[in-house]
This record gives structure tokens, sequence and C-alpha cells, in this order.
């Protein structure tokens, strides 16, 4: 448009520029009434509560979930250009979708409500559900709404906290060792591939920790000792494991202890893991599964090893002094009684050897539960530790006073400063 074509005064010519001005004004509005996105809110209702975008549930205890995007207490999902509008609402033409199986993560969304009336149109009641999740906070990313137009929601989200159950029976833990040699028990050994080696296994606490029941290992119902099972793989296969050996009721993991005999590894040189202990308790709950790494080693080439171990193999990594075995290294005592001196070499005992109990007192009579002091006198070192003795009511024990002197245990015990 030329001013030339119009012969006018200045005023009209404000006039026209003021009115393109608010045309284009009224443009830019036109615009920015377009279409807009739903906007979806999620809610949960627990055992028939309030709706709420927050709940709180006990793990392993049962509930009734309801879920709904609607306006039950606070504001619902809407849609801003109207719900029922057409082309750009909801109602003719939209969706609501539902992640109603209730996955953690990237939401999957089985459930679709099709032109929905209301946002309540799409509540829906889950049933029982029953949380087994580790206690904490949890995000649920629920629901989505899509318009007539295609525009697409955010996600509507449900915060979750799980509780911890003080009542929920839990697993038992799993803790195997092996023993080589009667060496120490420990969850990695090595042994020298292609030598007989005797084998021990323990579920209990030789050195710490050892299995063990979170409830309890004696607690009715939930612990193992009444109703409960230790299983083995005994015959060591690698891989799945197999349980060839039960026991069942085990008063404690000790109980389950294992001579496994003479094994021979003849496995390409390297580290395994073996599978090895399953633990049950009374209410059927299974715990991992305990395993020991099992390294397999060049044999050693010194001919005067121990009995009939010809390699002087230590069954702790390394070879040992070629004079005698001690089972765990170096300076301690063989599984024959003898001293290995600060060179390294045997000492056999003394022959006149002599041990004896001083305390307690031939015939006493103890409670069960009670700690017992055991007093040795010996011309050997008497050995620091803990004993258990697993006797039922009414029944006498016999003590020996050598299985209380450093040597005579068939696993490694510090020396006291006095005899206990």
């Amino acid at each position: 448009m030329k001013r030339s074509t119009w012969v006018i005064g200045s005023s009209i010519t404000a006039f026209l520029f003021v009115t393109v001005f608010a045309l284009h004004t009224n443009s830019a509005l036109s615009q920015t009434t377009g279409n807009r996105a739903p906007v979806a809110r999620a809610k949960f209702s627990i055992n028939g509560g309030t709706y709420s975008s927050a709940v709180t549930v006990t793990r392993g205890v049962p509930v009734t979930v309801a879920i709904t995007a609607g306006e039950r207490g606070s504001a619902g999902s809407f849609d801003p250009d109207g719900w029922a509008t057409p082309l750009k609402g909801v109602a003719p033409g939209g969706k609501i979708e539902w992640n109603s199986d209730l996955n953690l993560g990237a939401p999957t969304y089985e459930r679709t409500f099709t032109n929905p009336a209301l946002p309540l149109s799409a509540d829906m009641n889950l049933g029982q559900k029953t949380f087994t999740l580790a206690p904490g906070r949890y995000t649920y990313n629920m629901l989505r709404i899509t318009d007539a137009g295609g525009l697409v929601s955010n996600i509507g989200t449900v915060e979750l906290t799980v509780l911890a159950n003080p009542n929920e029976n839990r697993p038992p833990i799993a803790i195997a060792k092996m023993s080589i040699n009667q060496g120490e028990y420990r969850s990695n050994v090595t042994v020298p591939k292609g030598v007989p080696v005797n084998v021990r296994i323990t579920a209990g606490e030789y050195g710490s920790p050892g299995s063990t029941d979170p409830d309890g290992w004696a607690t009715p119902v939930k612990g193992v000792a009444s109703g409960g099972k230790i299983e083995w793989n005994s015959d060591l296969n690698l891989g799945s494991p197999t349980y060839e050996t039960v026991f069942s009721n085990p008063l404690i993991p000790l109980r389950a202890d294992m001579d496994l005999g003479q094994k021979t590894f003849t496995l390409a040189l390297g580290t395994y893991t073996y599978n090895l202990l399953k633990i049950t308790d009374a209410s059927g709950a299974v715990s991992n599964v305990g395993t020991v790494e099992l390294t397999v080693v060049e044999p050693c080439d010194d001919p005067n090893g121990y009995d009939g171990d010809p390699n002087g193999y230590d069954g702790q990594g390394g070879c040992d002094d070629p004079n005698g075995y001690d089972g765990g290294g170096d300076n301690g005592y063989d599984s024959e009684g003898s001293a290995l001196n600060s060179s390294g070499t045997a000492t056999p005992p003394s022959s006149s050897f002599a041990a004896t109990i001083t305390s307690p007192a031939s015939g006493s009579s103890v409670s069960q539960g009670e700690d017992i002091a055991v007093n040795v006198s010996a011309n050997a070192i008497p050995a620091c530790g803990v004993w258990i003795f697993l006797t039922p009511s009414g029944e006498s024990i016999t003590l020996s006073a050598e299985d209380f002197v450093l040597g005579k245990m068939p696993w490694t015990l510090p020396a006291c400063s006095a005899p206990k």
C-alpha cells in the first residue's frame, strides 16, 4: 500500500497504523491459545484410604491398591483447553493410559481408556499387592494422557515409601568355609594340582563371620534350629550346585560341619568358585548360596613334605617347611603335635607330655548356656579359645585335657598368658 494513493490527513494515517498493529496483536494471541497438552496427576489409595500422590506401605504386608487420575481431594488431571473441547480436549478422541502392573523405571502402559468423559472415568482398583522392595522411597511413573489433537501430557507419578517390617521373616545368611589339610577355615583356599589333600567344610564361626539367621538361629518359626535345614554340595561339583547332604534342625551352624576326606584337584591352574552351601529356615525362606574360592597352583618340589603329601604343601598358598607341615604357615604346630621353631625345623613333643584339667572338677554340674572356665595344667602351652559343648540336658560329657593344649586342636588358636 502506498501513501500516495491516499489523499488524507496525518491523523487518519496514524489511525491506520494503530489498526494494523492491533491486528497483528490479535494474531499472536490466537497462536498462544492453540491446542495445549493435558496435565496428568496420578494418585494412589492404600486399603481404601485417602487418595494421594505420596503413600506409605510396610514391606511384605499385602495391601489393596486403587488408582485415580481425577479430582479426589486436591486437584486431579485436566486439559487446559477444556476436557470436553472438540479437537483439543480429551473426552472426544483422547485417551488415558495406566502403568497398571506397577513396573518401576521406564513405564509400560498396560491399560488404556479411550474417550474418557472425565478423568475419574479411568479409575482402577488394582486389587491386592505385596511390596517386597527394600525399605526406601520409590517413584512410580503411572499415568499418561493424550488429547484429541495428539498432544501428550507429562507422566503422572506417585511416590511410594516402603517401611521395614519388624515381623517379617528374613532369610538366613549362608557363609561357607573350607579347611585344607586341617588348616585354617577360609572362604578362599589354595591347593596343589594333582596332590591329595584333606578337605573339611563348615557353615559355622571358625574365625568370623559364620552363617547366621537375622531373626535368630533358634527363633521359633523364623529360625533354623527347629524346622530348618543346612544343605551341602558335598560332592564339590562346579557350576549349578547339587545338594547331596542335608542336616535337618541344626542346633547351630557348626552342627553341619563335614569332613569330606581326601580329594585330588586336577583342574587347570586357576581360581574356581564352588557354590557349596544353602540354608532354609523353618518358614521356608532360603539363604544366598555360600561360596568358597579355590585356587589350583603348581605343586611344590620339596620331597620331604608332611606325611602323605610328597610336595610339602602348606594348604595356604605356598610351600611349607620341608621337614613338617604346620597347617597354616611358619612357627606353629603341625597336625602331629610337633612344634616348629623359629628356623622352621620340627621339634617332636616331649615324651613326658602331660596335661590335666584342674577345673571344673570331675562330676560338676552346669546349666545350659553357662560359660565354663576350663583350666589346664600342662608342660605344653595351653590354648585360648571358646568351646561350645552341645550336650542335651541331663547328659554328661568327658573333657580331654590334651584338646585344650596348643597344637592339639584341629584349628589354630592363640596361646594364653595364663591357662584358661
